[in-house]
C-alpha cells in the first residue's frame, strides 16, 4: 500500500494525476462497500436473524423515460369524477304513498 497523500502533495498533482487518484479511489470505496455489506449479512446470519429479502427495482424510471411504442396503443385515461353528473333524466315520477296518521307532506 502506498504512503496516504498530504493536502500539500495534491495541489502539486496535475490535472490527469488527480482524475486517476479520484478513479482509484472510488474503485476502493466500493471495495469497501461490498466488505461491509458482506460482513452485516455475516453479523446477521450468526445472530439468527433472517436474510435480507431481495429487492427489485420499483419500474418508476421506465414510467418517466420515453414512451416507445405506438401513440394508439397506450391505455386511455379514465375520467374521474361523480356519476350523477353524467346521469340523464328521462322521466319523472310522482309517487304517492300512504302517509302515518299526524304527520304532513313537506314537498
Amino acid at each position: 500500500m502506498e504512503s496516504p497523500l498530504r493536502l500539500d502533495d495534491l495541489s502539486n498533482l496535475s490535472n490527469w494525476d488527480l482524475k486517476r487518484l479520484v478513479v482509484e479511489l472510488l474503485g476502493r470505496v466500493s471495495a469497501l462497500e461490498a466488505t461491509v455489506l458482506q460482513q452485516r449479512e455475516e453479523v446477521a446470519r450468526l445472530k439468527g436473524l433472517p436474510p435480507r429479502p431481495p429487492i427489485k427495482p420499483s419500474g418508476m424510471d421506465k414510467a418517466t423515460g420515453k414512451r416507445t411504442g405506438k401513440a394508439g396503443s397506450s391505455k386511455p385515461k379514465r375520467t374521474r369524477g361523480s356519476k350523477r353528473e353524467r346521469l340523464v333524466v328521462k322521466e319523472e315520477q310522482i309517487l304517492k304513498a300512504d302517509a302515518p296518521e299526524g304527520s304532513r307532506f313537506k314537498g
